[in-house]
């Protein structure tokens, strides 16, 4: 969980990952707002198209259709 929601503080790097994982952006209702496939490792900067309260990495390739834009999780 972040501080508070928005973007540039949801920003996330890649720096010393070395494989490709998927993140999924939720807000603070939990609902889907950005979900980033494939991102490459030691790249810079990744930042969410709306603000985002959380976010939830994933091994490439595990995403896929399961986890759309506007889905509501829980946990």
């Amino acid at each position: 969980e972040l501080e508070k929601e928005g973007k540039i503080n949801s920003s996330i790097h890649m720096l010393f990952v070395f494989y490709p994982i998927e993140v999924v952006y939720l807000n603070k209702e939990k609902k889907v707002v950005d979900i980033k496939l494939n991102l490459k490792p030691w790249a810079l900067n990744y930042t969410p198209k709306k603000p985002a309260k959380y976010f939830i990495e994933f091994l490439a390739g595990t995403v896929g259709n399961k986890i759309g834009l506007n889905d509501e999780l829980e946990w």
